[in-house]
């Protein structure tokens, strides 16, 4: 059972890189960059820092934080990273809820130039965020918390060994930490944010219920959320927070960076992985246009 797994992911992959929009004039390379990358981590797993999008760097090795996806295809989330370019400019702030070890916040801060405030719950990843923000000199743009974000402020439980997987769990369990956890309310006193990225493993219910103010106001134009069934965990469904967004006048959209163009969806996106709702979609239609170009690989998108 465990050989089959490996092999549809290892199948998934290889379809992923084949199929990215970034490198299908270099589909080789791009598979080359994977499987040297796999067979030299075997030899020596090391840390090492690899460039980013123009001048910023990310550091990758072989663990579960997914990072490294961005070295064989330069964007791991090709429609929403180039969505998120294009829509900061240097006067924004971008709130990264479940940063992981940083790579968006790099793109908004290292790229765009704006504000970010970044939360990571788990310690050790929490470690590997600040790392890349060093490494790109952006630590007076970001602001970061080593705190959950949820409904109510409490202390809550959280896995801490499945790297990007990791999420709140209602049982002490062996493997966990206890962190504390605030509202997206508590974070958004000062300034509200121009886009929310939301990866949390299923808790997207819990932060929405704790933010209604933050969701109400105006300044807030964009959120990109996963949506992929995980909410499931903790009794909600994706059609339940996709309902909440709406109410809230937010409306899901597919991005397409080469052309620049918003479509909007009848529900959340359910062929990828990660749903953008904007509030406003001409008004975020004209940013997107007016923002300038970033080399991306091969690419001036």
């Amino acid at each position: 059972m465990k050989v089959i797994k490996k092999w549809r992911r290892f199948n998934q992959s290889i379809k992923f890189i084949w199929n990215h929009p970034l490198v299908k004039v270099e589909r080789l390379k791009a598979l080359f960059r994977y499987f040297s990358f796999h067979i030299l981590t075997r030899i020596n797993n090391a840390e090492k820092s690899i460039p980013f999008i123009e001048s910023t760097k990310i550091t990758i090795r072989r663990d579960l934080s997914g990072v490294a996806t961005n070295y064989y295809t330069y964007l791991a989330d090709f429609e929403e990273m180039m969505f998120l370019l294009h829509s900061l400019s240097e006067n924004d702030l971008f709130l990264d809820i479940g940063s992981n070890v940083g790579t968006w916040v790099v793109l908004a801060s290292g790229v765009t130039e704006c504000k970010s405030i970044a939360i990571e719950p788990v310690k050790e990843t929490y470690h590997e965020l600040i790392k890349n923000i060093n490494l790109n000199n952006i630590q007076l743009k970001v602001h970061t918390n080593n705190i959950a974000l949820g409904e109510v402020e409490s202390e809550v439980n959280i896995s801490r060994s499945r790297g990007a997987l990791n999420r709140i769990l209602d049982s002490k369990k062996s493997d966990i930490e206890l962190v504390h956890q605030k509202t997206l309310d508590d974070i958004t006193i000062e300034k509200s944010p121009a886009i929310i990225k939301i990866d949390v493993e299923g808790y997207e219910m819990q932060i929405l219920r704790g933010g209604k103010r933050t969701l109400s106001n105006p300044e807030l134009q964009s959120i990109i959320i996963e949506l992929k069934g995980n909410a499931l965990k903790y009794g909600f469904s994706d059609e339940e927070i996709h309902h909440i967004l709406t109410e809230y006048g937010f409306v899901p959209i597919i991005y397409a960076p080469f052309s620049r163009e918003l479509k909007q969806l009848p529900n959340f996106n359910t062929k990828s992985s990660n749903t953008i709702y904007v509030r406003n979609i001409q008004n975020t239609g004209k940013i997107v246009r007016a923002s300038r170009q970033y080399q991306v690989g091969k690419d001036r998108i």
